[in-house]
């Protein structure tokens, strides 16, 4: 069997529960990350199929994420691990990732920065990897999450620093310390939306990182912002990345909190209001 007849007969069984383009896009990114094949080279020899159909064909057709499978997933010009424990990298938070390097694109200072709900820590790992002399923590309740990500700490050679405990729970607070950046897409998705939201999504990623635990969907906003009061120096800046839906009320809630100022909410490349930045009064 060559490369090209496994092609074929990838796209052909995908093709019954994906749009023909994603098939052959899913085919492309499975052969390369777990078999490193690339898909042109469609007369070189092809042994492992019998391996495809028994470890991985199943998973497929059950509508895995193709980034679960190959356990790879790729953000701002990084390669990350990502599994069940995390969420997969979106391109939404890469232009999160881009609006606040953007602001420091001169900046040659020494910075505290804290990423609140890191996952995978795709968003402090890409802060320290491009901005080395800053100091960067990060902070998640899932032990597996924050062990995957000092995984791709390690991967990217970054030293961020992590630590495991809920951040909600304040009584965590008084051990932190204090930071010029604070960071964070945190889980911030309604119980409501669930009706709208893609199957896959909601049968694969963790629901800890997608739905806040609180009943109020903008819980971490708040909390972020009460964080903020003692833990984010005179002239610091948050930038969050936005639920949509819920970004005119984050706003609002922001605009009445009498230490934080410049608040303003941007879209994303689809020109959905995305992102949430501020600073901090003296």
């Amino acid at each position: 069997m060559t490369v090209a007849d496994v092609k074929v007969k990838l796209v052909a069984l995908l093709s019954e529960h994906y749009p023909e383009n994603e098939a052959h896009n899913i085919t492309r990114i499975f052969l390369e990350d777990v078999y490193d094949v690339n898909v042109l080279q469609g007369d070189k020899v092809f042994t492992q199929w019998e391996d495809i159909r028994i470890n991985y064909l199943p998973r497929l057709l059950k509508k895995e994420p193709i980034q679960y499978i190959t356990e790879r997933a790729d953000f701002y010009g990084f390669q990350f691990k990502v599994n069940k424990h995390v969420l997969i990298p979106r391109p939404e938070t890469e232009e999160l990732v881009y609006t606040l390097l953007s602001a420091y694109r001169q900046d040659k200072k020494l910075r505290h920065v804290i990423d609140i709900g890191t996952g995978s820590g795709c968003i402090p790992v890409t802060l320290k990897a491009k901005k080395k002399n800053w100091n960067v923590f990060a902070v998640d309740i899932s032990l597996d999450a924050v062990n995957t990500a000092m995984i791709n700490a390690k991967r990217n050679k970054t030293n961020v620093h992590f630590f495991n405990f809920d951040f909600l729970d304040e009584g965590f607070w008084s051990d932190m310390g204090i930071f010029d950046i604070i960071v964070s897409n945190p889980p911030y998705i309604d119980s409501s939306e669930r009706s709208v939201m893609d199957a896959s999504v909601l049968r694969y990623e963790p629901q800890i990182a997608l739905f806040p635990k609180d009943p109020d969907p903008t819980i971490f906003y708040k909390k972020i912002a009460l964080f903020a009061a003692d833990h984010l120096k005179p002239y610091g800046a948050i930038y969050l990345e936005l639920n949509e839906y819920l970004a005119a009320s984050i706003k609002h809630d922001y605009e009445q909190i009498d230490y934080l100022t410049d608040i303003e909410v941007l879209p994303d490349l689809q020109g959905k209001p995305r992102i949430l930045k501020c600073k901090k009064i003296s």
